[in-house]
């Protein structure tokens, strides 16, 4: 070959091989440290995880050391409609590895009222969405703070994971609870994709653990019935659907029983502990119970006992005030009770001591049930227990259950109390 030609072709290949290699690399580190490019990573990244989260996400800025690692500053998910604060990271270290996508998230907070809204993001943006090839998700963070309102608190270690099966994707979530350290609370949601249609069940496992029920107020609002300070250690499980069917196991602490009682003509004062045994709903509505009710120290109004005696059966004690308006302090209150479609079952205390005490006060007895024994009434005589002072009376079956549920609820319509006990049957419980 002529020296001429060899010239051409190692200047050719100089170019080709050295001189442009190096000008694309070195211009795109320079587009990398551009405001052009940094917008771009931020749109992409703002836009992905808004398309899995169905919300709204903003980036504060986006660093990329290589192209396997990625971290997300200053990240805020934000309701689409409102614009309301969701959930909110420091950061967010995204690497992505053989065994799948792992996120570090630094000052993890979520907003307390929008936990329903988080769930059905999570419900309806992951689970549903995951396919069953799609690559294992884990996500861990020092600490998670749920604040607002009155359910500020921070749990340690949370771990989140997600993993694709054929019968569906699930999502495990674990922290350590702060009142016990070394104890970890689970969350599970499993979609089950081998069911028509398809549902999401959620569980919960406290351990020997404890939550505030205040933080499931949002999504239950029965539960502000119990109290601020109420807290649940148990398991808990619910297929969310059209008709959601759950069941719990569990205790409840620190019931606020005045506040249980607030749109009652009767007053209960005092905390209480209830155990559940069992507790089964379907079609969003109770239907099996059984488990106890323990409390000590606190007071309540003669009107409640004279029901409970009128309604329940239940024995009064003679010290006992026939005045509806008299108040009284009790040192114990304690009773076992089974309600379901047949009615409900009140029963005593079992101790020989004191055989079917149910209240008592300083002196001794003030209410008390036959021992050994509990009369099973209609499940509408504990609701006539409860406002006993209505002249509306609506019959209590599954024909007029809809009924119920399309109607008003109309306002008490004080009458006269009924003397004559309502007809009973008796159920031995056994021990």
């Amino acid at each position: 070959m002529h020296e001429r030609t060899r010239r051409i072709f190692c200047r050719a290949g100089f170019v080709l091989f050295c001189l442009l290699p190096t000008s694309v690399v070195s211009s795109l580190v320079i587009y990398r440290h551009t405001d052009r490019h940094a917008q771009a990573m931020r749109e992409h990244w703002q836009a992905a995880l808004a398309t899995v989260l169905q919300a709204d996400v903003s980036i504060g800025t986006v660093r990329q050391p290589n192209y396997r690692y990625v971290v997300l500053d200053d990240v805020q998910v934000q309701q689409l409609e409102t614009g309301d604060l969701v959930a909110a990271a420091g950061a967010l270290e995204v690497a992505h590895t053989d065994a799948g996508l792992v996120v570090l998230a630094h000052h993890l907070e979520v907003v307390d009222e929008k936990l329903p809204l988080l769930v059905k993001l999570i419900d309806a943006g992951v689970l549903q969405r995951a396919s069953p090839g799609a690559p294992s998700f884990r996500m861990a963070a020092s600490s998670l703070t749920i604040h607002g309102g009155t359910t500020g608190q921070t749990f340690a270690n949370l771990r989140i994971q997600l993993q694709s099966a054929a019968g569906g994707p699930s999502l495990l979530l674990s922290a350590h609870a702060p009142d016990r350290p070394e104890e970890s609370i689970r969350i599970m949601a499993s979609r089950n994709r081998q069911v028509s249609p398809p549902l999401t069940r959620w569980e919960l496992s406290t351990g020997e653990a404890s939550v505030p029920c205040q933080l499931f107020a949002r999504a239950l609002p029965a539960l502000n019935r119990l109290g601020t300070s109420c807290r649940f250690q148990g398991l808990a499980w619910l297929d969310a659907s059209d008709q959601p069917q759950g069941g719990v196991q569990g205790r409840l602490t620190e019931v606020d029983l005045q506040q249980s009682f607030h749109d009652f003509p009767h007053t209960l004062q005092g905390h209480a502990e209830l155990v559940l045994q069992e507790a089964v709903l379907d079609g969003g509505r109770l239907v099996a119970a059984a488990g106890s009710l323990h409390a000590r120290q606190g007071s309540t109004s003669a009107s409640l006992l004279l029901a409970a005696e009128q309604t329940l059966g239940l024995t009064l004690n003679e010290r006992v005030p026939r005045d509806a308006s008299s108040i009284l302090r009790f040192q114990h209150l304690a009773f076992a009770f089974h309600i379901d479609e047949r009615g409900l079952a009140v029963a005593g205390s079992s101790d020989p001591r004191f055989p079917g005490l149910v209240m008592s006060d300083e002196k001794g007895p003030l209410l008390s049930r036959t021992p050994g024994s509990a009369e099973t009434v209609p499940v509408v005589a504990f609701v006539r227990m409860l406002a006993p002072d209505s002249a509306i009376q609506v019959p209590a079956s599954r024909q007029t259950d809809w009924l119920l549920q399309a109607l008003p609820t109309p306002p008490l319509q004080p009458t006269r109390m009924v003397e004559a006990p309502a007809p009973r049957t008796t159920l031995r419980l056994q021990e």
